[in-house]
């Protein structure tokens, strides 16, 4: 059975202004032009923001040695930590960058492990300002080909979904931890209840999707996702996540087949990243670095 412990802490998360307004925006033209309403949410679903890095963040880069990874879309940037040891990967999500996982680098490197982060297409420093799900599970895919031997993935948010879609084309990672990861089957419906598409429009945007990527969100269950991964994963997710419901993380763990789950309260989306016993809980589930 899964293991579950907690850790409390309190979060708030606000809306921007301006999103706020865009989002009422192409609700309201919904209602009169489905069409073309669904054509502006499939380009602000693919279309993700960047923001701006925090200093302790642009510390941390500045210590790492920098190299690009080979991608058909431009050069993925990519940052790496230690010399020695098989490779620990850092996997951020959408709208995030590599170095939001910074906090495991130090402790992954006393473990033995090189680290190693990157930007994905249209993230972070990687050129590009369309993204999607095929098109991030196909640039963790380029890194872990151009890396080789990668013994550990942590990932944050949609970030293990694209791993673990990159790891189904036959690349083996022995040990996965996944912290906020989603149920992907939902997320167009998500984002559809979001911006308040229904009917016609939302049918148009289910339609645009299965156009350019050949399958809807719908087809993406757990079992796809990840039951098809024959290493240990350790899935950690908040109760008071407001991005990814925490019923996410259930879903996930009934489809996998070694999993061990941690359930934590009041860090949130994003801070989760950051709690030193979330990372002493990973740190610990990936073990020292073999061989």
């Amino acid at each position: 059975m899964p293991r579950t412990e907690s850790s409390k802490k309190s979060t708030t998360v606000r809306m921007p202004l301006a999103m706020r307004a865009t989002i009422t925006g192409v609700g309201l033209l919904g209602r009169t032009s489905p069409a073309l309403a669904s054509r502006v949410g499939y380009y602000l679903w693919t279309k993700p923001r960047r923001f701006p890095v925090p200093a302790r963040e642009e510390e941390l880069l500045r210590s790492a040695t920098h190299f690009t990874v080979p991608y058909h879309l431009g050069g993925l940037k990519a940052w790496r930590w230690g010399d020695e040891g098989p490779v620990a990967l850092l996997v951020h999500g959408w709208e995030g960058r590599g170095s939001q996982l910074g906090a495991f680098v130090e402790p992954l490197l006393r473990q033995g492990y090189q680290v190693v982060t990157f930007d994905g297409p249209g993230h972070g420093r990687s050129p590009g300002s369309r993204a999607a799900m095929p098109t991030l599970a196909d640039g963790v895919g380029a890194v872990l080909r151009h890396l080789g031997d990668v013994e550990a993935l942590v990932t944050h948010s949609f970030g293990g979904a694209f791993s673990m879609l990159a790891l189904s084309a036959g690349v083996h990672v022995p040990r996965v931890a996944m912290i906020a990861a989603p149920d992907v089957r939902f997320a167009l419906d998500r984002f559809s209840d979001m911006v308040a598409f229904r009917g016609p429009t939302r049918r148009r945007l289910d339609e645009l999707v299965v156009g350019r990527f050949g399958t809807s969100t719908h087809d993406m269950t757990p079992e796809r996702i990840v039951g098809h991964h024959e290493g240990k994963a350790l899935l950690v997710h908040d109760v008071d996540d407001r991005f990814v419901p925490h019923t996410d993380m259930l879903a996930l763990a009934e489809a996998h087949r070694d999993v061990r789950t941690l359930s934590t309260e009041g860090l949130g989306h994003h801070r989760i990243l950051r709690d030193q016993a979330v990372i002493d809980a990973v740190t610990s589930f990936l073990g020292p670095a073999a061989g």
